[in-house]
């Protein structure tokens, strides 16, 4: 066990996220594949607060569980704030667009990378060694596409959303980094030598309608948790998301980026908001 370390909103704000996805939108599953019997090696890729890693050691206690991330730190997962190992392999300080994350091949019969937008640049690149990495196994990937997509006619150009969105976008592609999450998935996946077996879209909307809370609604339940890491203010998520972006890149002062973030959260967060992202 090592020193204290107090928990962060960051840390509770990404297993509020982990929540939405895994416990609600795959209905209590921290993957969709089906897995071989027996003794299983793992990688999780982008372990975060390590909550996936975790619980997947607890679901396989036999299996050999590794985790990597591009941060400096173990994963701080116990409930008091301690860093504990959970049995789990912990690698921290992995560069992602490495050709070397310092693996054998063939060497995970499964491979999960969650929210890792810097890993489908990988995978476009050719800068990753998961289909190396993997014995004859499967690798499955979560992402939340940001764009605010709306199908209604109710979202002019001119709109804060499509205002902030556009900004992003130059500002995220000026660094080599661009926030549009690729329609062509499925083909970079291929190319990067795994076979797609299942692609499977859900939408999240940013609007949650008041008046018909049904709690066995699935649907419902995606939303709720996305507004709670979306929209709690503690979290600060797009704020965190834009001022770096938009002050560094597009040379946006800190106030402008503020009052913009401010106007988005409130045309997201409207009970009727057309928005939705696709997960």
């Amino acid at each position: 066990m090592g020193p204290h370390v107090p928990i962060s909103e960051e840390h509770v704000r990404l297993d509020t996220m982990h929540n939405a996805w895994y416990n609600v939108a795959l209905d209590n599953r921290l993957h969709l594949a089906t897995l071989r019997p027996g003794r299983l090696r793992i990688l999780d890729i982008g372990y975060g607060t390590g909550i996936w890693a975790v619980e997947m050691k607890k679901l396989y206690p036999d299996s050999e569980i590794t985790a990597i991330d591009i941060g400096n730190d173990h994963p701080t997962v116990d409930e008091d704030g301690y860093q504990v190992h959970h049995g789990v392999d912990w690698r921290p300080g992995v560069d992602f667009m490495q050709d070397d994350w310092g693996l054998k091949d063939g060497s995970f019969d499964f491979i999960h990378a969650g929210m890792l937008h810097s890993f489908v640049e990988a995978l476009e690149t050719g800068k990753t060694s998961s289909a190396e990495s993997l014995v004859s196994g499967q690798a499955e990937f979560l992402e939340l596409d940001w764009t605010p997509r709306c199908d209604v006619a109710t979202s002019p150009s001119s709109s804060d959303v499509s205002r902030w969105w556009h900004a992003m976008q130059i500002a995220s592609t000026s660094i080599g980094k661009p926030l549009d999450y690729p329609a062509d998935i499925e083909a970079i996946i291929q190319r990067a030598g795994c076979t797609v077996l299942n692609h499977r879209v859900i939408d999240v909307q940013t609007a949650e309608d008041l008046f018909n809370l049904n709690a066995d609604d699935p649907q419902i339940c995606i939303t709720h948790w996305y507004r709670i890491f979306m929209f709690t203010p503690a979290y600060k998520t797009l704020n965190g998301m834009s001022m770096a972006l938009l002050t560094r890149q597009l040379g946006w002062t800190p106030a402008d980026v503020a009052a913009l973030v401010v106007r988005v959260n409130y045309q997201l967060n409207l009970t009727h908001s057309p928005y939705y992202h696709n997960l």
